[in-house]
């Protein structure tokens, strides 16, 4: 069993003292012995003290005030525990029932004589008996530090309460000065106990029940049960008395109650208790399952002890949060305990406490909690050992931490042992546990976790045991006794029943009675959490997963209950069939978190450790500044740090964990889901290789294989394996029909995979761990592969998918591709994606040459017409492209004419080509260039020429006139912008000129409207019609039809003079009518242009002389500022007084020598270059 406490004999009467010990009373190295004979005797506590808590020895505290020092050789370490130093006969006249110190005060206050006297610490002379408290039965002392509320000041306040029948009498000091009021509270009846709760609150038990006072207020507060007694109406007063007692002579239980853990209190009544908190409200807790009802209860950090009738004479201590007996101390004839009074600071410094018999003390000291914690976990009380490192500060244990995880992976590994998967799981996957992947993957068979599996593999002895990694050696606490062994666990079938609960010597029924109480007659009945109410069992409780619901049995060790070993050292049973799934499922939630832990340190996508946030607290960036230290904070329970020197190590070790989730979740997709593994690869992840491959090609799961090699970016073996999958035909034999076989295998040579590891420089598998062999050379049944992995079209997702780095790559394996299917193969390179659109153009286009020409200019206009590109080198590649394959197409092919046209148009549409070559690489005598020719001599700026091409050698007039409307419309264009090298010359719809490109048309001296200031293109025209070069004829048709359309655009004096002579006049009527109608429609624009300059002229000179729309009025001559006595110049802040102002345009008024001083004024004044400030309409200096 546990250890907590031993005793140790400090005091014992000798066989002819006659007198019997009634209390005492320790304080520092004194102990006060009250005798029934009324005398008080006063003991010091040797240096044979046992070590405290903390495994020192306590150096004798000074003496007590008012007690002679003894000589200085009485203070070496004696045989003898305690010397007597002095009796006080005439302490009292009667047995000294109960003795308290209120150390502040100096003072002792005893009971004796049913009177509450108070005597000198010193002298132990009496001081006063206090007279009120006549008849009194109990008393009880606090002493608590409390801000003053007017000063705000911290004091020490010490109360008395004293229970003298009904009435509960009350007494303070403060600042050791005993105050003279006496508070009196009548309570409903005589009171039996009294203990405080708090600095200002105070219960009282009796017979009827407990009741919790108010020393302030003298509010009082019934303390009710809850529970099964309080939902039936039967009663809900805690400890009200039953008719069964009432029959049994009158016997009455004393109700008990004391002090736990800050803010609860625990009280007993009989054989039953209930928890409440300082208000008094009953606490979510069951009854303590005491055997009989106890003498008297205490509690002494962190466990509440439970003191038996002195005819049993046994101390119990029992643990406050399970509620399960730890230890039971034989104590012959113990009737009192007695504790230290609390401080504020350290009420748990293990000191330890006292009790007392008729005839001897015992001090009780703690043993050192490491020890404890250490014997629980050797006896596999994993629960009892987990809740009292719960309770215990962290300053009292060596290694709280480490401690509490080894204890949980320890009780999680039990649960595993005893098939509970889905609580050991949660167990191990608990925030403050985490527990390495290794140690919990060593519970599965090998085909889940590979070499880490316990079980013995091929070649291994049976008999022989793995030895403990080193990392698991260091994670248990220091000084932690070593695992029991299997002998030991053997010895006797029913110490696996008891788990967490041992049966005590002496009572082989303790077990089954403290689990199930069933005296629950008499008043028993109406307590709250009685009779057959009952909670679910600690252990249970501890690892109740919010997966469903979990069975609780009787007893805290029914949770983790394990299979009974059938021999000495044999190994357990291995996990098969439903065992098997059931684990592995829960071992997937398991490895999800532990990945979802490790992302927070490791970035998946770089493998390198990610930093430390940029809104850590200053605190936290001082010690985690570093960044290998802030990669500790989220690691410290997967790694150990201690053991790595370096960040680099630190990142290796978390790598090499990351490898081993991410491989074992591998697994167990493909033994429980194998669905679902496809999901693992489509993120970042850290697989093996090698394992993937291995089982994927046994299942056939071929495009989760190609997904993981994408992942992994192992990119030229999952291409490999596409191509072999695109090219086979259903009977296994790749296609070589015609030209195939030459492209089979790859094409690009030693460079490429070089560039590919260097893209690879965030991939984090070695050269051994990727998967052997040629993917060429894995075995494949045809029929297994998928619909989706035939053909081309999974090839082509995969190209697209690639950056464009890879370009290598990308070209070696879409050669394939385009040669079977060239629509798709060119996807790869037109697709609507980042990746194809910033491949290297020039490589590509070089590529697709030597592939096809038609693939090259397909390419080619892809890039110029959408994505934009003005290479010049592009733009003549596809002019001289074009002009190369319309020569060799004939007259009759269909579409010729089709690829002319396009020729024309990416001729006019482009401004990159080169005008010279392009000129020279087009036949001149082939009718077919005759419109390309054209365009060209546009470019080059020779309409004349142009003009000529499609009047004289295509005889093509509308299209002569649609060449010349062109040019005049771009005339009227504004210029082109320099950043938009592929602007059309020939424009589609634009507007008018602007006013100021306008203007600048007029200052050059030529008016596009105006026909006769500037040349115009179809004076041009018209001159080739009627005036052509020898040997062409004149074409009156065409000059006439051009005269009636754009005869307002012609000069009138050149037109006139090339018209002949013999020509009649009723012919131009449609020429003069257009002329006059122009000259009419100019007209009417300058009267409307003139009169909407008159209008705005007015709403100017309206805005300048009175201020028309301006807000208030201040605006024009209107415009007004006052100049007071006290108005400032806003630039010097002098007062302006009777000088020279200058008011600004936002109404301000400084001196007007103010206006050239500053650069800017205070009312907002204007700077110029020249510093000076441009003022008002009167204040303008001229």
């Amino acid at each position: 069993m546990l250890s907590a406490f031993t005793a140790r004999p400090i005091i014992e009467l000798k066989q002819r003292d006659k007198s019997r010990i009634e209390t005492i009373l320790a304080y520092g190295d004194r102990v006060l012995v009250g005798l029934n004979t009324g005398a008080l005797r006063i003991y010091r506590l040797n240096t044979l003290a046992a070590p405290d808590a903390n495994g020192t020895t306590n150096p004798p505290s000074s003496a007590a005030p008012g007690t002679s020092l003894p000589d200085p050789t009485s203070q070496r370490p004696s045989s003898k525990p305690t010397d007597l130093l002095r009796e006080v006969d005439k302490f009292s006249t009667r047995a000294v029932e109960q003795l308290a110190i209120i150390k502040e005060a100096n003072t002792i206050v005893s009971l004796s004589a049913y009177h509450v006297s108070l005597h000198d610490l010193s002298s132990y002379e009496l001081v006063e008996t206090l007279a009120r408290t006549k008849n009194a039965s109990c008393f009880a002392v606090t002493s608590n530090i409390v801000k003053d509320p007017a000063t705000g000041i911290p004091e020490i306040i010490s109360r008395l309460a004293v229970a003298v029948k009904r009435r509960l009498l009350l007494w303070s000091w403060h600042e050791s000065e005993l105050g003279d009021d006496v508070a009196e509270i009548v309570l409903p009846e005589a009171v039996r106990s009294v203990t405080w709760a708090t600095a200002t609150k105070v219960v009282c038990g009796m017979n009827a029940g407990y009741v919790l006072v108010d020393v302030e207020t003298s509010a009082t507060t019934e303390i009710n049960g809850s529970g099964a007694a309080a939902a039936a109406g039967q009663g809900s007063r805690f400890g009200a008395a039953s008719m069964g007692y009432m029959g049994l002579g009158g016997y009455m239980p004393r109700p008990l109650a004391t002090r736990l853990a800050e803010g609860q209190m625990l009280l007993a009544k009989d054989i039953s208790s209930l928890f409440i908190d300082a208000d008094g409200k009953p606490l979510d807790k069951r009854q303590l399952p005491w055997q009989s009802a106890p003498d008297s209860i205490g509690y002494s950090y962190p466990y509440i002890l439970a003191l038996q009738p002195p005819a049993k004479g046994s101390l119990e201590v029992w643990n406050p949060d399970t509620l399960s007996l730890l230890q039971n101390i034989s104590l012959p004839g113990a009737a009192q305990l007695h504790f230290p009074p609390p401080t504020v600071s350290l009420a748990h410094a293990g000191k330890g406490f006292h009790i007392s018999s008729d005839r001897a003390v015992w001090k009780m000291d703690a043993t050192d909690y490491d020890s404890q914690v250490a014997g629980l976990i050797q006896e596999e009380k994993y629960d009892e050992a987990i809740s009292v490192l719960g309770m215990l500060e962290d300053a009292l244990l060596k290694d709280k931490t480490g401690t509490l995880r080894e204890v949980k992976m320890r009780k999680a590994e039990m649960l595993f042992r005893a098939k509970k998967y889905r609580e050991s799981l949660d167990l191990f996957n608990e925030d403050d546990v985490h527990a390495p992947p290794e140690r919990v993957l060593k519970l599965y068979p090998r085909e889940i976790s590979g070499d880490l599996s316990a079980e013995a593999g091929p070649g291994q002895d049976d008999q022989e045991s793995s030895p403990e990694p080193e990392e698991h050696q260091a994670e248990q606490p220091r000084q932690q006794p070593p695992q029991p062994s299997s002998e030991d666990d053997n010895t006797d079938n029913d110490d696996n029943d008891k788990a967490n609960g041992e049966k005590l010597p002496g009572d082989e029924s303790i077990a089954a009675q403290a689990t199930s109480p069933t005296r629950a007659g008499g008043f028993a009945r109406y307590w709250p959490l009685g009779g057959a109410v009952k909670k679910a069992d600690s252990d249970t409780a501890s690892i109740a997963s919010k997966k469903g619901p979990i069975a609780t049995d009787n007893g805290d060790a029914a949770s983790i209950k394990a299979p009974k070993p059938t021999a000495a050292g044999a190994q357990p049973a291995a996990l098969e069939g439903k065992d098997l799934m059931e684990a592995v499922g829960e071992l997937k939630f398991f490895l999800s978190g532990t990945r979802a832990r490790l992302q927070r340190v490791l970035d998946p996508e770089t493998g390198k450790l990610k930093r430390q946030s940029s809104t850590t607290s200053e605190s936290q960036t001082s010690s985690l500044g570093d960044p290998f230290t802030s990669s500790q904070i989220d690691t410290s329970f997967l790694v150990d740090p201690s053991k790595l020197d370096s960040e680099q190590l630190l990142e290796a070790s978390i790598r090499d964990t990351f490898t081993l989730v991410d491989t074992t979740l591998f697994r167990v997709y493909m033994l429980s889901q194998p669905n679902l593994a496809g999901h693992l690869f489509r993120i970042p992840n850290f697989c093996d290789p090698k394992v993937v491959n291995e089982k994927l090609l046994q299942s056939n799961r071929y495009s989760e294989l190609v997904d993981f090699f994408y992942g992994k970016k192992l990119h030229r073996e999952a291409l490999t394996l596409l191509r072999r999958f695109g090219t086979t035909d259903d009977d296994g034999h790749a296609e070589k029909k015609g030209t195939l076989a030459k492209w089979l295998k790859p094409k690009l040579g030693a460079g490429n995979e070089d560039d590919q590891r260097h893209h690879e420089g965030v991939d984090h598998t070695h050269e051994q761990d990727q998967p052997n062999g040629d993917a060429e050379d894995i075995p494949i049944d045809p029929h297994e592969i998928p619909a989706q992995l035939r053909g081309t079209q999974r090839t082509v997702m995969y190209l697209q998918s690639l950056p464009p780095d890879l370009i290598d790559l990308i070209l070696e394996f879409a050669d394939w591709v385009l040669r079977r299917d060239q629509d798709a193969g060119m996807e790869v390179f037109l697709a609507d994606s980042e990746n194809a659109e910033t491949l290297p153009r020039d490589r590509v286009v070089k590529y697709l040459g030597d592939i096809d020409e038609s693939l090259e200019i397909r390419y080619l206009e892809h890039i110029i017409d959408e994505l934009g590109d003005g290479t010049p080198d592009f733009h003549n590649r596809v002019v001289e492209l074009r002009i190369k394959m319309l020569k060799e197409k004939t007259e009759g092919d269909d579409d010729r004419d089709e690829s002319m046209e396009k020729l024309v148009q990416f001729l006019r549409d482009s401004r990159q080509y080169s005008l010279g070559p392009a000129y020279r690489l087009i036949p001149r005598d082939d009718p077919a260039f005759y419109e390309a020719s054209a365009v060209v001599y546009c470019r080059m700026g020779q309409h004349k020429q142009a003009l000529e091409i499609y009047i004289f050698k295509m005889q093509d007039f509308a299209k002569a006139e649609e060449y010349c409307n062109r040019i005049h419309k771009a005339q009227l264009e504004p210029p082109a912008s320099p950043s938009s090298p592929t602007s059309p010359v020939f424009g589609r719809a634009s507007s008018r000129p602007s006013s100021s490109q306008q203007r600048q048309t007029d200052d050059d001296g030529a008016d596009l409207d105006d026909p006769d200031s500037t040349p115009s293109i179809y004076q041009t025209l018209l001159n080739l019609y009627l005036t052509p070069p020898s040997p062409y004829e004149p074409n009156l048709a065409p000059a006439l039809d051009l005269l009636s359309k754009h005869g307002s655009r012609l000069p009138a004096t050149s037109t006139l003079s090339v018209i002949p002579d013999d020509l009649p006049v009723s012919k131009l009527e449609s020429y003069f009518g257009g002329r006059i109608r122009a000259a009419n429609s100019r007209l009417a624009e300058t009267r409307v242009m003139e009169g909407l300059r008159r209008t705005l002229l007015v709403d100017t000179q309206a805005l300048l002389l009175l201020g028309d729309g301006v807000p208030g009025g201040q605006g024009g001559r209107n415009r007004r500022v006052v100049v007071g006595e006290e108005r400032v110049c806003g630039v010097c802040h002098k007062r302006l007084g009777n000088s020279v102002v200058a008011v600004l345009p936002d109404n301000g008024v400084v001196h007007y020598g103010c206006l050239g001083r500053s650069g800017k004024g205070a009312g907002g004044a204007r700077s110029i270059s020249a510093g000076r400030v441009v003022a008002g309409a009167w204040g303008r200096s001229t």
